[in-house]
């Protein structure tokens, strides 16, 4: 594998080396010499960077290096990965995800949080719009927002709607028209007005989550800002595409070494052989002798 590196300075004589701490990977060339650097630009090693790694570890690990590159007393740190094998895209799925910490009330000038919890195992976002069905009084107290497991927040609606009320209409669990959240509505949520009965874009862009994990704890931040006005929130509802990875792999299996031996015995005296033999893999090994 190839590194570079770039500094504001020029330097020469630059040497490198690379560490690993994840079990079942054996570097195999562990330092290089790299080109000279020229101010602002960029270097590489000149000798790649090798390792080999065990069939036991997962395809889709992720693998950590630590990196070092060092001239005329200076030492630069670095950490880098690599992930086994190729990920290969499968078939993309819509499913749609409806939270049952629902109804919650929205308290005067406080914040909540309603929580929903997808168990996607290892399913990648492509797309996600966010669905909300909520009443309140003077709609402009509200900032809406969507949070990711990872803590990613995405903002839905900053105070919008002026003294109109709800977020979209009816009576859940009647039928109701939702305020959908959606990178790809034709109107923005700051063009709109209440009850926002609808899909419109949000204040910021979805397309931010697209690329992460779809499994976790989902939450609806709702923060109301003014005193006065109260609400209900009665539906959190997530519109997700997604997609699973495989990794692919192949596997290098270097032969056992083994010697052929010849032995004569007499029939009427014992003999003893030793078998001797290895393997590269660290696989077990058998012998068969043929008489």
């Amino acid at each position: 594998m190839w590194t570079n590196i770039s500094t504001a300075a020029s330097a020469s004589n630059l040497t490198g080396s690379v560490t690993v701490s994840a079990a079942g990977v054996t570097l195999i060339q562990s330092n290089a010499v790299y080109t000279d650097l020229p101010a602002g630009g960029i270097c590489s090693n000149t000798t790649p960077f090798a390792y080999k790694i065990s069939k036991t570890i997962t395809p889709g690990a992720t693998l950590a290096f630590t990196g070092v590159v060092s001239t005329a007393g200076t030492t630069i740190t670095g950490t880098f990965s690599r992930v086994v094998g190729q990920a290969v895209s499968g078939p993309q799925e819509t499913n749609t995800y409806t939270s049952g910490d629902v109804p919650k009330a929205i308290v005067d000038s406080s914040t909540i949080y309603c929580t929903n919890i997808l168990s996607g195992g290892n399913r990648i976002i492509d797309d996600v719009n966010v669905g909300v069905r909520l009443d309140h009084t003077y709609d402009s107290d509200l900032v809406l927002a969507v949070r990711h497991p990872d803590d990613t927040e995405v903002l839905l609606a900053d105070r919008r709607g002026g003294s109109g009320d709800d977020y979209g209409t009816g009576d859940p669990p009647g039928a109701t028209i939702l305020t959908v959240f959606d990178d790809q509505a034709g109107a923005v949520i700051g063009s709109g007005s209440a009850p926002f009965a609808g899909s419109y874009q949000p204040e910021e862009a979805l397309s931010s989550l697209n690329g992460k994990a779809e499994s976790g704890a989902w939450k609806l931040r709702m923060t109301d800002t003014a005193d006065l006005d109260t609400g209900t929130v009665y539906v959190f509802s997530l519109d997700i595409v997604s997609h699973t990875n495989s990794y692919l792999v192949s596997v290098f299996n270097s032969p056992p070494l083994a010697s052929n031996q010849n032995i004569t015995v007499s029939s009427t005296v014992s003999s003893n052989l030793t078998l001797i033999g290895s393997d590269p893999d660290g696989d077990p090994i058998s012998f068969q002798t043929n008489s």
